[in-house]
């Protein structure tokens, strides 16, 4: 120890020095701007209103805001003379107000077709026609000499037509012109006139094919009696015999004395 300095005296463990940042704030007068400033809104836990807020005038955007062009223009502009168009539910009543003169006017009503039109019958005696000429060539042996006693029908040059002639005669005659026609017993009939032409082995399709032609006729009646013309078939007799080169196989069918369906003939 140095004995001009004079002993001093050491400090103790226990007793810690304060920290620098302490000593400043605990031992050093208060500068004159601290003793002057508020205190401190984390310290009170009230902030003082800012002087900037308080008296800070109200904003001239929100007080004093001048409306814009766009409203200023529509408030000077001048009063069109012409209306405005009507809104779309304005425009929409005048229509139906429109319609509503309109329903004001007599309307025609036309009668619902409650018939088989033109087209549909024609093509049905057409159909019938075809069919006949098919069976014909499928279920007959057309060409194997048969003495049957009728001359035409043992000719094989006019058999077919003959057969042809036969089948659509007795559809006409008892089935299309008659409404109480039968033709389970009209097929038959036709069946059993001409079996000694018939190809054996096709025996019971050519019978089931003979009622359904039958079963046309059936449909072809229906059609024409419902039908507000006057539908009728051509004579049978004007045009028949191989002396005169040709066999009428089907007559014409007249609509209102019309031809709608020409005859069908065989050449000989």
């Amino acid at each position: 120890m140095d004995p001009g300095r004079g002993e001093q005296p050491r400090r103790t463990e226990s007793r810690r020095a304060p920290s620098r940042q302490g000593t400043r704030h605990d031992d050093r007068p208060p500068t004159k701007h601290q003793s002057e400033r508020p205190a401190s809104s984390k310290n009170t836990g009230h902030r003082p209103p800012s002087s900037k807020r308080s008296e800070r005038p109200p904003s001239a955007s929100r007080a004093h805001r001048p409306s814009s062009s766009v409203s200023s223009s529509r408030d000077s502009r001048p009063t069109s003379s012409k209306k405005r168009p009507s809104s779309s539910k304005e425009l929409g009543g005048r229509r139906h107000d429109t319609s509503h003169r309109r329903g004001n006017f007599d309307t025609i009503e036309e009668d619902p077709v409650n018939y088989t039109t033109d087209d549909a019958i024609i093509r049905r005696v057409s159909e019938l026609q075809t069919s006949i000429e098919q069976h014909v060539e499928n279920f007959y042996d057309l060409d194997r000499q048969i003495h049957s006693g009728n001359f035409e029908l043992d000719d094989t040059r006019t058999r077919q037509a003959m057969i042809r002639r036969s089948i659509a005669k007795t559809i006409i005659k008892d089935i299309i012109l008659r409404s109480n026609a039968d033709i389970g017993n009209t097929a038959a009939g036709l069946a059993a006139e001409f079996q000694v032409f018939e190809f054996m082995e096709y025996n019971a399709e050519r019978r089931r094919h003979l009622y359904d032609l039958c079963n046309m006729g059936v449909e072809i009646r229906a059609m024409i009696s419902s039908h507000p013309s006057s539908w009728e078939f051509g004579e049978w007799e004007d045009v028949r015999g191989p002396q005169r080169g040709y066999i009428l196989v089907f007559p014409t069918l007249l609509q209102d004395e019309e031809q709608a369906v020409a005859r069908r003939v065989f050449r000989t």
